[in-house]
């Protein structure tokens, strides 16, 4: 079992526990002043401080990749050119990846949702930014 200090930048602190299992499995991604997520649940029993019994910890920059699972993109059937289309696809297959593509196609009357595994994508920053400049801010986004 190891123990460890959490803090933020506004110096709040936390004390950590690791129990054996998750600090072998995790040994490696724990390092001293450096950034990493935690996720675990917090534990009250000593005098009302808590503490976060960890059950997973990743590197900062490993965690948009290991949190993201659908990339969403609504395409108003009106609004869309073919021409931005095509510009969709163009981006989506140069981001090739595992994780799954959701479309949510808006007509007139009705709002259809569709995912596709055959244009899985990277969910890179480079490609959520790429849609966004050819649809628009709020017609992509993450889950």
């Amino acid at each position: 079992m190891a123990f460890g200090t959490l803090s933020d930048m506004s110096k709040i602190q936390a004390e950590v526990v690791f129990f054996p299992s998750i600090y072998k499995k995790n040994k490696n991604n724990i390092v001293n002043d450096s950034l990493f997520w935690i996720k675990g649940r917090v534990s009250f029993e000593e005098k009302g401080k808590p503490k976060i019994i960890a059950e997973d910890v990743v590197p900062l920059e490993f965690v948009r990749s290991k949190m993201l699972s659908k990339v969403h993109i609504r395409l108003v059937v009106d609004e869309v050119s073919e021409d931005d289309l095509k510009k969709v696809k163009g981006v989506i297959e140069k981001h090739r990846g595992n994780i799954p593509l959701w479309l949510h196609i808006v007509t007139e009357k009705r709002t259809y949702q569709a995912s596709s595994y055959e244009y899985a994508t990277d969910g890179s920053q480079e490609l959520i930014d790429s849609l966004r400049n050819i649809l628009g801010e709020t017609e992509v986004w993450i889950s």
